[in-house]
């Protein structure tokens, strides 16, 4: 859970009540066997299941407010992703 609640909310996913992201506790990655390229294949992958779930949900015409709001939650990360402000 440490680990998820760091990625999603270094982009911008959910919020513990604050804009505060937690700091990595130490042996966290070696741990889970992780390196910074793992990290960053699963941040990919999480960007991609976002956008599935864009496109599913940007069909469902009963849905308007929920397409609404993932398009600009990817609108969000990609801006982040390009260093652009959030």
């Amino acid at each position: 859970m440490h680990l998820a609640d760091i990625l999603v909310r270094a982009e911008g996913f959910g919020s513990g009540g604050d804009r505060r992201i937690p700091q990595l506790a130490t042996g966290t990655l070696d741990t889970l066997g992780f390196d910074l390229d793992t990290i960053q294949g699963l941040m990919d992958r999480i960007h991609g299941d976002l956008r599935d779930v864009a496109a599913r949900v940007s069909g469902l015409r009963s849905l308007p407010l929920a397409a609404a709001l993932v398009d600009d939650g990817l609108q969000v990360l990609d801006d982040h992703r390009a260093g652009g402000a959030c």
